[in-house]
């Protein structure tokens, strides 16, 4: 479980059982930034991408690229909480795999796999969902010629999950929601 990120260098993202980097979702943003030494403003106005609503993010690695985690808050939420991390970068394919290998892993099979999936420009994309006890972790590779990569870190909850773009098939379904063994 990652405690803190080291200011020398980044740390390889990588969700824990609550969150991100030792950050938990409902923390106010005021305290992950006082604990989170390496915590910068990605941009100067708070915008939404990706279904993240953000300005500060955490430099970390995704596969074998430097990225930016996002620190997604809640967009009216009065003490401006943590609601989800989301990491995206341009990787390779055996990153990507490397990352799917470490992620099952830690978590057991993932719960769906969504395969024959075309994003909005129609290059095949493919997404691994986690349905944990305390959180959802998806992988993403949004483009897997380019592979374009994101892991998106939320709590548990409602089931959200339509897929990485306009998908052929319905998700494989590698285990049965809530039999996680690792978490």
């Amino acid at each position: 479980m990652l405690a803190s990120v080291a200011v020398a260098a980044p740390s390889r993202a990588e969700p824990d059982e609550t969150g991100f980097f030792g950050i938990e979702f409902g923390t106010p943003l005021v305290e992950v930034l006082a604990a989170q030494p390496t915590a910068r403003v990605w941009q100067q106005t708070k915008t939404e991408l990706a279904g993240c609503y953000f300005q500060y993010s955490i430099p970390t690695i995704l596969g074998d690229a430097e990225a930016e985690a996002w620190l997604c808050e809640a967009r009216d939420h009065p003490r401006k909480i943590i609601v989800a991390i989301s990491v995206e970068a341009r990787s390779s394919k055996a990153s990507y795999e490397r990352l799917v290998e470490a992620l099952t892993a830690r978590y057991g099979l993932a719960t769906l796999f969504w395969g024959q999936c075309l994003n909005s420009e129609g290059a095949p994309t493919e997404q691994y969902s986690w349905y944990l006890k305390s959180s959802l972790v998806r992988l993403i590779n949004r483009d897997t010629h380019a592979s374009w990569l994101v892991l998106r870190i939320e709590p548990a909850g409602p089931i959200r999950d339509f897929g990485p773009g306009a998908c052929l098939v319905p998700p494989v379904k590698l285990r049965e929601l809530g039999d996680t063994e690792t978490e």
